[in-house]
């Protein structure tokens, strides 16, 4: 058994090995998982493949719908039915879904959902393989597998991320190689300026990562000076296009987030989009039954204590600068009004901060094997945040976000701790895959 687990362990070091098994696994449920936040990402390939444009004007039944009228996710602007969110994530799926144009296949939602689905896993997947190029840069090949397997099956990468065109698959597989070249220039400055190009994808995919790109930004202006012109000009090509399309289209920097924005205002019970009182969402994001970050994937609670040794133990500038950058990630989203992320399953707000949640790890992780104690408690949370995903994957989407009342309407509902999101997903059962239903969109 023991040398069985050894050829298994060896063979997933193997990066077409580890693509492939993690792209399986999350495709054994056999359907998409997502929301209407996501439905023009699904098409938007579709459109690009056969007209070589980025409008939805072929598909009159997403956007004259009372759906889209009630939730924006397709605005109208310059004659053109325009996705509400950015169109990167896409743009990054067009390759997966050539088979799907070629076979006369996008007719059938089913279909397209299905090759949606099957974008976001080999994104995440390949953000995995990346993660692990990184941490063998900075610990032992074993621990790098162990600590990218945590990335791939312990966290929402899993039951969020992989299973739809979110966001925060796109904005993972930008930043998870970002980190490989950054990580790389620690030692040699000439593969710094490589970071540049991805941190630029990763803003345009979603804005808030701004904050992200910036932080680093000002880590090369510091300690990389020579680098910081070829690291600026590798920027401007992305940023050029983001803000050419957004400023022609809907007349802003931002695209259309503003008019989603404004929709928000009208649909959810708040004043605004930003609050003062962050420390409810703060505990929100982090600890609460049905959102909580450390509730979904309790085993990177030892993401913080990584954090602690990198300041104790004196740690490279780049990692105290991901620390800071990660707590201040996590305070952004404390001071949005909704916090919670609407129908979803977990923190996904917070899902675009894992690759450097596992990072941190890698700076706890000897220590933790060295202690039983330790140890045990790190392989029990491991395989608890694995079940919780495991619940999502095959059990979400539940009738918690809507039933008894709506979560957006009555957030405080992610405090109950008899009947939370986890709970209600175990014991609603599993999902049928799309194709075995009879109706499908």
């Amino acid at each position: 058994m023991t040398d069985l687990a050894i050829k298994i362990i060896s063979q997933l070091k193997k990066l077409p090995v580890m693509f492939l098994v993690i792209f399986t696994l999350y495709n054994i449920n056999l359907r998409e998982i997502s929301s209407g936040d996501t439905l023009p990402s699904r098409y938007l390939p579709i459109s690009i493949i056969t007209g070589f444009n980025l409008d939805l004007d072929k598909f009159p039944y997403l956007y004259n719908t009372k759906t889209n009228s009630e939730y924006f996710y397709i605005q109208n602007s310059k004659g053109h039915w325009l996705s509400s969110y950015p169109v990167m994530p896409a743009i990054l799926a067009v390759p997966v879904y050539i088979p799907a144009v070629i076979f006369n296949l996008t007719g059938d939602p089913r279909w397209v959902n299905l090759f949606s689905k099957f974008a976001s896993s080999a994104i995440v997947s390949f953000s995995a393989l990346f993660m692990f190029m990184t941490l063998k840069l900075i610990v032992s090949e074993d621990m790098a597998l162990l600590i990218s397997l945590i990335y791939a099956f312990a966290t929402s990468n899993w039951s969020v991320a992989s299973q739809g065109l979110w966001q925060h698959g796109p904005v993972e597989l930008c930043l998870s190689i970002a980190l490989y070249f950054l990580v790389k220039g620690d030692k040699e400055s000439k593969w710094i300026y490589l970071a540049s190009p991805f941190l630029s994808l990763a803003v345009a995919t979603r804005m808030s990562t701004a904050l992200i790109a910036g932080g680093l930004f000002l880590y090369v202006l510091v300690y990389h000076r020579k680098e910081i012109i070829k690291f600026s000009l590798s920027a401007i090509p992305v940023a050029l296009l983001l803000f050419t399309y957004n400023l022609y289209y809907f007349g802003n920097l931002t695209g259309g987030n503003a008019r989603l924005e404004s929709k928000m205002l009208e649909l959810k019970p708040i004043a605004s989009v930003w609050t003062s009182n962050f420390l409810s969402g703060l505990a929100g994001l982090l600890i609460s039954p049905s959102r909580g970050l450390l509730i979904f994937s309790p085993v990177l609670i030892f993401s913080f204590a990584g954090i602690y040794y990198i300041f104790k133990n004196g740690a490279a500038p780049l990692c105290k600068y991901l620390s800071v950058i990660s707590i201040l990630y996590i305070l952004l989203f404390s001071f949005y009004t909704s916090w919670w992320g609407g129908h979803t399953y977990g923190y996904r707000y917070l899902i675009d901060i894992i690759p450097f949640l596992c990072i941190f790890i890698s700076f706890a992780i000897e220590r933790i094997m060295r202690s039983k104690q330790l140890k045990l408690l790190f392989m029990f949370l491991f395989c608890f945040s694995i079940f919780v995903q495991v619940i999502g994957f095959f059990n979400y989407p539940d009738t918690w976000n809507s039933i008894p009342t709506d979560v957006d309407i009555h957030p405080e509902r992610v405090w109950d701790v008899t009947d939370n999101q986890i709970i209600r997903c175990l014991r609603n059962g599993g999902r049928l895959p799309e194709f075995f239903k009879p109706e499908f969109f």
